[in-house]
C-alpha cells in the first residue's frame, strides 16, 4: 500500500518559475511554503528530496542578496547618479511668457530633455550597518559612545581612500554645495 501521493508536483514544481521571483524579491522559505499551501516541514523535506528545488532557492536568493549587497554598499560610499527631465513646447512656452523676455514664436518646438547629474552622498547609519555587518570585531555597536565611535568611524574612512579618492570626494562635495 503506497502512501499519499506528493504535493510537489501539484504544488511546488509547477510554480518554480515564480518561487524564483518570490526569491528575488526577498522571499524567505516559511514564505514560500505558506504561499504554496505546505507546511514548512513538508517544505524541507522537498528541499532534500528535490535538487531542482534546492537550486531554484539558492541562486534567486544569492542573487537577491547581492542585490541588496550592491545597494547597501552605493548607499554607504555615496554614489553619482543621472536624472531625466523632459519639458514639452507648452512648459517652455508658459516660462517664456510669464518673463516677457523671448516672443512665444521664437521658442523651438517639441519635447526637450535635460540630464541631471548629482552627487549622493554617503549615508552614515548605511555604513555602520556595512562595516558591521563584514567586520563585527572591529565595527561592533556601542550604545553609549556611538557620536564619537562615529567620528572615528568617519575618520577610518577617510583615512583608508587614496589621495586620488579623497580628491575626488572633495570635489563632488564642492560641486553638491554649488547646486
Amino acid at each position: 500500500m503506497a502512501g499519499r501521493p506528493s504535493k510537489y508536483f501539484t504544488h511546488v514544481q509547477p510554480y518554480l518559475d515564480v518561487i524564483k521571483a518570490w526569491c528575488r524579491n526577498g522571499a524567505t522559505d516559511l514564505f514560500i511554503a505558506g504561499k504554496l499551501n505546505i507546511g514548512m516541514s513538508t517544505f524541507m523535506e522537498y528541499k532534500k528530496q528535490f535538487p531542482e528545488l534546492v537550486e531554484a532557492l539558492r541562486t534567486n536568493k544569492e542573487f537577491a542578496d547581492l542585490e541588496v549587497e550592491n545597494a547597501l554598499h552605493k548607499l554607504a560610499t555615496g554614489q553619482m547618479v543621472e536624472e531625466t527631465r523632459e519639458t514639452t513646447n507648452s512648459d517652455v512656452i508658459g516660462a517664456v511668457e510669464k518673463n516677457k523676455k523671448q516672443q512665444p514664436s521664437k521658442v523651438a518646438r517639441g519635447k526637450h530633455t535635460t540630464i541631471i547629474r548629482k552627487y549622493i552622498k554617503p549615508d552614515f547609519r548605511a555604513a555602520c550597518k556595512w562595516l558591521g555587518s563584514r567586520q563585527p570585531g572591529r565595527w561592533a555597536k556601542d550604545a553609549r559612545n556611538s557620536e564619537s565611535r562615529g567620528d572615528e568611524q568617519l575618520t577610518a574612512l577617510y583615512e583608508a581612500m587614496t589621495p586620488a579618492e579623497r580628491e575626488k570626494l572633495l570635489r563632488e562635495m564642492e560641486a553638491e554645495g554649488d547646486e
